[in-house]
């Protein structure tokens, strides 16, 4: 079911939103429905993936700065 909600954007944004609703042929609520969507998306897979590491650290699972250096080197990268 979907519901109704306000939003207001600056008029650059929506400048930008009205140039993607020409050059996509699409209505101004598909787009944000869209960009909310992948937004959210991205947000809930970086929070379970930080909740991970916080998982995995205060069990031990940790990597030492000398690890994480030498992995770095081994790519060719020069690090101090």
């Amino acid at each position: 079911m979907q519901k109704n909600t306000i939003v207001r954007f600056d008029q650059d944004t929506l400048a930008l939103l009205d140039q993607l609703v020409h050059t996509l042929g699409r209505p101004r609520s598909r787009i944000i429905n869209d960009a909310v969507n992948r937004y959210l998306e991205q947000e809930v897979w970086f929070i379970e993936e930080v909740l991970k590491g916080l998982r995995a650290s205060e069990g031990g699972d940790l990597v030492t700065h000398e690890e994480v250096k030498s992995a770095v080197r081994s790519q060719g990268v020069a690090v101090d």
